[in-house]
């Protein structure tokens, strides 16, 4: 199974992620969320669950929820530009990461030096990128709360401060802090495995798959010693780094949450590029059911192509290699094809506002599942913006919306043995559940 489809085999239904909801966050958040809000929260509680989330990972997402409560209130001006600045970093960590992922999924399993390679490439990913960008936080803290020196003096090298000397400077403080310990917050990073792996190539292979790794004193190259480990030992201990990275992440989101008046003070001076708003459309649209089968502009006119998702299997379950393993239950929905492009195009027209490319109209092909034409339009691209502030449908330049009826039949993973619980208790909320057989 390709990467892309086993990420989207994975996710589950609505109700499902709801459940996770109540579980992981909604105790934790004080205000109203948006929409915007609720659907992060919805995709980071599926994760938290993934990735195995526990009480003291939530104690320790609250505390740097207060890590950054109280560099708000001490240094409100710089942290946020610091936030500012990290915020700007997001998208293009999230590719480097999304892309170090599939290239370690998609690994050789047959080859050991392969497998290994991309193991150890992932690590340092996540070291060099995910740590570098959000454990900015308690990094900060470290500099502005205890005194500890840094050679950042402004909001972009703060956050530029490469992922190593955060983890230094973290790893061993055993300064008291009401609410948590700074050393939790690297959890799973290790400096040798990031040393020894990608860059440096100071690792080994062995013939059972395992690796050794050789640290080496860069100046002399003299060897200072040598760790052996099983494979199964660096993947847990990047297991650990994907959940560190969730605590991180959704402790400085459940802050931002939290505290609306802070957020309404930030300005992303960062302009979308044409490639992250196809990044952005294609993940919505594929949550509404439609593959982008076709994205380009010329001249000023967008060129979408949409097709209906084709039908999958019915019931069964997901046995991945990693050891995860899931029932699955299939849920039928009905609505029509009209709603579903509507709210693609709208999502796209917001999007369309954050870019500097000009475009001035927008064609839409649209496919059934068969690939059977069902739209071929055109919008004036501006007539769409002002129809999402006015709430009405916008006028076509071309083509027209057909109220055709559009099913859905959407496969959900759920913990493996409580299929039975999840079709009876996704059936009495009222959802059409398709028993397997």
């Amino acid at each position: 199974m390709k990467y892309e489809d086993a990420v989207r085999a994975a996710q589950p239904s609505l109700p499902i992620k709801t459940k996770f909801f109540e579980k992981y966050f909604r105790p934790y958040i004080k205000t109203e969320l948006d929409e915007a809000s609720y659907k992060y929260f919805l995709e980071q509680s599926f994760s938290a669950w993934r990735k195995g989330v526990q009480k003291q990972d939530i104690q320790n997402m609250l505390f740097v929820e207060s890590l950054c409560s109280e560099l708000a209130a001490k240094f409100p001006s710089e942290f946020l530009q610091i936030v500012i600045k990290m915020l700007e970093e997001v998208d293009n960590t999230h590719l480097r990461l999304t892309e170090s992922e599939k290239n370690f999924y998609e690994a050789d399993e047959s080859r050991p030096t392969t497998r290994a390679k991309a193991l150890l490439d992932h690590y340092k990913v996540f070291f060099e990128t995910a740590l570098r960008l959000w454990a900015t936080v308690p990094y900060l803290y470290c500099t502005k709360r205890l005194g500890f020196k840094t050679s950042a003096n402004c909001a972009e090298e703060f956050v530029r401060v490469s992922g190593g000397e955060k983890f230094q400077m973290l790893k061993n403080r055993t300064v008291p802090i009401t609410y948590g310990k700074l050393s939790d917050l690297v959890e799973g990073f290790n400096n040798e495995m990031r040393n020894s792996g990608s860059g440096h190539e100071w690792y080994e292979v062995e013939d059972d798959g395992s690796i050794t790794l050789n640290d080496v004193e860069p100046k002399s190259g003299k060897l200072k010693g040598r760790k052996h480990y099983a494979y199964g030992e660096i993947q847990q201990q990047l297991d650990l780094c994907r959940k560190t990275v969730w605590v991180l992440k959704n402790g400085l989101q459940l802050f931002l949450t939290n505290n609306p008046g802070f957020s309404s003070k930030l300005q992303l001076g960062k302009r979308l590029r044409l490639r992250e708003v196809q990044d952005s459309f294609e993940d919505f649209a594929d949550t509404r059911w439609l593959e982008v089968e076709g994205f380009s502009l010329n001249k000023g006119v967008l060129k979408l192509v949409l097709s209906k998702k084709k039908k999958m299997g019915v019931g069964g379950e997901i046995l991945f290699g990693n050891g995860e393993r899931y029932d699955i239950i299939s849920t039928r929905h009905v609505t029509t094809y009209k709603k579903q492009v509507l709210g693609v195009l709208r999502y796209l027209s917001n999007l369309l506002t954050l870019c500097d490319q000009k475009i001035s109209k927008i064609d839409v092909t649209v496919k059934d599942e068969k690939d059977n034409l069902v739209y071929d339009i055109s919008v004036d691209a501006k007539e769409l913006q002002s129809s999402i502030q006015t709430k009405s449908d916008p006028k076509l330049l071309s083509g027209n919306l057909a109220d055709a009826e559009f099913e859905m039949i959407t496969e959900s993973p759920v913990p493996y043995g409580m299929r039975s619980f999840f079709e009876t208790e996704l059936t009495l909320q009222g959802f059409d559940i398709i028993k397997s057989k």
